[in-house]
C-alpha cells in the first residue's frame, strides 16, 4: 500500500536569538519567538503495511521561507513508558533549499535485531530531522503502527504522514 498526502502543513522552528536583547528569543510576553521554516505539501511513505524490518523509501516536498543548506536525518524511534530506543537509518547528502524544495531517502531495510520485541510491538516514530550547521531545525514525524499479523505471525508496519 503506499501512502501520499498533498495538503499543507507549517513547521515552526525556535527563533535565533541573535540580538542583545537578554531575552534569549523570547517575546516581551515571555513565549519562546518562533518562525515558520518549512511547509510540508508531500509526504510519500513506501512500502507499508508490510514487515517491520522491510525496506523504505520517504519522498518529502515542501517550501522553505528561507535559504536553508543542510541535510536530512532519519530514524525511528520506538518507546514505551520505561524505554526508547531509536535506530539510525542515515541521511541524506547536504544540499541547499530555497522555495519550493524535495528530498527522498532509502534504505534496503530496517535492521530491528537490536529492539526488544515488547517495545517493537507498540507505536514508534519516524522522524525525518532537518539538520543546518550541526543544529536540528525542523523535526518532521510520522506515526509508525506495529501490528501483529496473525496470518504470517510477522510483526506489520503501517506509517502515517504527518499530513491530512
Amino acid at each position: 500500500l503506499h501512502r501520499k498526502r498533498r495538503t499543507g502543513s507549517t513547521l515552526m522552528s525556535s527563533k535565533v536569538d541573535d540580538d542583545d536583547d537578554g531575552k534569549d528569543g523570547k517575546s516581551d510576553d515571555g513565549k519562546k519567538d518562533e518562525e515558520e521554516v518549512i511547509e510540508l505539501r508531500e509526504v510519500e511513505i513506501e512500502p507499508n503495511e508490510c514487515a517491520v524490518d522491510a525496506a523504505l523509501r520517504l519522498a518529502v516536498k515542501f517550501d522553505t521561507r528561507r535559504p536553508l543548506r543542510g541535510h536530512w536525518s532519519i530514524s525511528v524511534i520506538f518507546d514505551t513508558v520505561e524505554t526508547r530506543q531509536i535506530v539510525d537509518l542515515g541521511r541524506t547528502e547536504t544540499a541547499a533549499y530555497d522555495g519550493p524544495s524535495s528530498f527522498q531517502f532509502q534504505v534496503d531495510g530496517i535492521d530491528v535485531g537490536g529492539v526488544d520485541e515488547a517495545v517493537l510491538a507498540n507505536c514508534g516514530l519516524l522522524v525525518a530531522a532537518l539538520v543546518v550547521d550541526g543544529d536540528e531545525l525542523v523535526r518532521v514525524t510520522m506515526v509508525v503502527q506495529i501490528t501483529h499479523d496473525p496470518k504470517t505471525g510477522r510483526l506489520t508496519r503501517t506509517v502515517y504522514s504527518p499530513i491530512g
